[in-house]
């Protein structure tokens, strides 16, 4: 008989923290899962840590290059069974009660095909980093997901296979934000719930992909972006504004100023009513030293006196 849920761990060269992300696995509440590590052909033995638990319910796949984190969680996807698929990164942890509270909210409503969680972010020791990161959008979300990734990582998520047999799996040119560009494919075709607790850790330390990916790479990532979703970008004035305002800030720490407050601007333009955007805009008509320096001015005084906005 199938698992009721397959959890899909991508690792390489972690064995210490995939152990821990293991372990918060075993220990959910929920026990019918199986957990499927792809090992993205580490130099370290990443075999004989997992095999370590000695659990029927973990399942080991060896892949001879590195083909990538979508490749990876691609390949579980591919060979698991279950009709809920969970991720959790190797880097990350989960909170004992996570599964269950969100397959209880998709049980309740057969509607739902993705559930996230809140989370919180940790060091590489294990310590807490600041307040958790609280989910606010739920139901048919496209519209407001298009402007931003308010769902977060992978390792928050669950979402049912035949809502990723609808929206394909992650799209493998993505080296950074194939999270991002997964939720807003899954959100054409389902609706979206959360849970308000925050039930997972996430680690920040100098080796994960985030902190390695430059800003010339995440302005190829932000350009695929609207290549793949431009008819709803186009469409929708405010997600248009923001795809601009990032655009706008890549090109500026790019030290293009001049392209910058191009799309600045025409994020002013499309949505004036944030005034993070001309703050922004003001600040990309000076060098890229200057910019740097006036835009953390800028927005410390902004968070400061404008704490209920988003910035």
């Amino acid at each position: 008989m199938n698992p009721k849920v397959s959890v899909i761990v991508p690792t390489k060269n972690r064995v210490h923290f995939l152990s821990i992300a293991i372990r918060s696995i075993l220990d959910q509440s929920f026990k019918d899962f199986e957990i499927i590590i792809v090992d993205a052909a580490s130099s370290e033995d990443t075999r004989k840590t997992v095999e370590q638990f000695e659990d029927a319910r973990i399942r080991y796949v060896s892949e001879k290059t590195d083909r990538g984190i979508s490749a990876s969680r691609n390949k579980g996807i591919e060979v698991s069974k279950g009709e809920i698929i969970a991720f959790l990164d190797d880097d990350d942890i989960w909170m004992p009660s996570k599964l269950q509270k969100q397959l209880n909210l998709m049980r309740d409503d057969p509607l739902v095909g993705v559930v996230y969680t809140a989370s919180f972010k940790i060091n590489e020791s294990g310590e807490i980093l600041g307040y958790p990161n609280l989910p606010f959008l739920k139901g048919h979300i496209l519209p407001k997901i298009l402007e931003k990734n308010y769902i977060g990582g992978c390792s928050t998520v669950v979402v049912k296979r035949e809502c990723l047999e609808k929206s394909g799996l992650f799209d493998e040119d993505f080296f950074f934000g194939e999270d991002f560009d997964l939720w807003v494919r899954l959100a054409k075709h389902c609706r979206f719930d959360y849970v308000g607790d925050p039930l997972v850790a996430y680690r920040v330390h100098q080796k994960r992909m985030t902190t390695k990916t430059d800003v010339h790479q995440l302005l190829a990532m932000n350009r695929l972006f609207f290549e793949k979703h431009s008819k709803e970008l186009l469409g929708d004035r405010r997600a248009l504004a923001a795809w601009n305002y990032f655009a706008g800030r890549l090109h500026c720490e790019c030290g293009d100023m001049k392209r910058g407050r191009l799309h600045l601007g025409q994020a002013v333009a499309d949505n004036p009513s944030s005034l993070h955007y001309y703050a922004r805009l003001f600040s990309a008509f000076f060098g890229l030293k200057v910019y740097r320096q006036l835009s953390d001015e800028i927005f410390m005084n902004m968070r400061a006196r404008f704490r209920h906005f988003h910035i």
